[in-house]
């Protein structure tokens, strides 16, 4: 495996929202570039354009590809990975636009399509991975793929890693004592950092970091140094921004953090729908008790 893409995935990626004009107009690339440029300029080692924070799928697919370019152009001398969703089609044709910029790796979102199960998941999943020209990081977040299935797609050869957002830490536990070699990401975000890292998984991904990178990368210095006194110190401000993301299903998620970043001076735009604006009073409350950057 790659080692540089396996530290960067031993430590925070920064998964990025896609900024928008006029409210939730076109997309900004200009301003995706400079969030870029921002989050890697403050030592976030590696970033996801087109993951769930960026609304992937209420992007088109030629505002898909923007995204792609205009990550690519702001993050030089990171590690780079490119959300996949959609169609086959569309995912190779993605994937071979992110090797041709540089990327190091892609994202396999789960397929949307409702109406399927674990071995329909699983054939989407080996097909494509066969066929793309860069390494892949498996998205395990839906439930649908059996723990038996999840350490099957772990041992392809062209999966590197696997984030996993699915809350049953014991089948987590379970395919990590498999000792399969692909890097385990915490794909759930700072919140379940304490949880992850007990169980030896040392990366995660963040949205917060599109805010507050400083802050992201402190919890993942806290956990790896096994430091639980400050990374209980350093998550107590950091719990109720994350609870409001994920409340009443996550319909603000990625408003709050464009809510934000608007605070901080950076406006990035609102969401589109299905996604709700964050209430901005509670976000403002959640903000202002964040420690100052240092």
């Amino acid at each position: 495996m790659n080692q540089h893409l396996a530290q960067a995935l031993n430590g925070v990626v920064a998964v990025l929202v896609a900024p928008f004009r006029h409210g939730s107009g076109p997309f900004d690339a200009d301003r995706c570039t400079a969030l870029t440029a921002r989050v890697i300029g403050a030592g976030i080692p590696a970033v996801t354009a087109l993951g769930n924070t960026a609304e992937v799928y209420q992007l088109d697919g030629s505002e898909r590809e923007a995204m792609l370019r205009a990550v690519a152009d702001g993050s030089d001398g990171a590690v780079r990975i490119a959300g996949l969703a959609g169609s086959a089609s569309e995912v190779l044709r993605n994937a071979d636009l992110a090797a041709s910029l540089g990327y190091d790796a892609v994202m396999l979102h789960e397929p949307a399509d409702p109406l399927t199960d674990d071995s329909g998941v699983r054939a989407y999943i080996i097909d494509l991975v066969e066929r793309m020209p860069l390494p892949t990081v498996l998205y395990v977040r839906s439930g649908r793929l059996i723990t038996g299935a999840v350490a099957e797609l772990a041992a392809h050869p062209a999966v590197v890693g696997v984030k996993y957002a699915v809350p049953d830490l014991a089948a987590l536990q379970e395919l990590m004592s498999d000792g399969i070699d692909c890097v385990w990401v915490n794909g759930a975000a700072e919140s379940r950092v304490p949880a992850t890292a007990g169980l030896g998984v040392r990366g995660f991904t963040s949205g917060l970091a599109n805010v507050r990178p400083d802050l992201a990368l402190a919890v993942h210095a806290a956990a790896r140094d096994g430091d639980a006194a400050a990374l209980a110190e350093v998550l107590e401000p950091i719990l109720a921004f994350e609870r409001l993301r994920n409340r009443d299903g996550g319909r603000h998620n990625v408003a709050v953090v464009k809510q934000a970043l608007r605070l901080s001076g950076f406006d990035v735009g609102d969401v589109r729908p299905p996604s709700l604006p964050a209430p901005g009073d509670e976000v403002e409350a959640i903000v202002a008790k964040l420690p100052e950057p240092a």
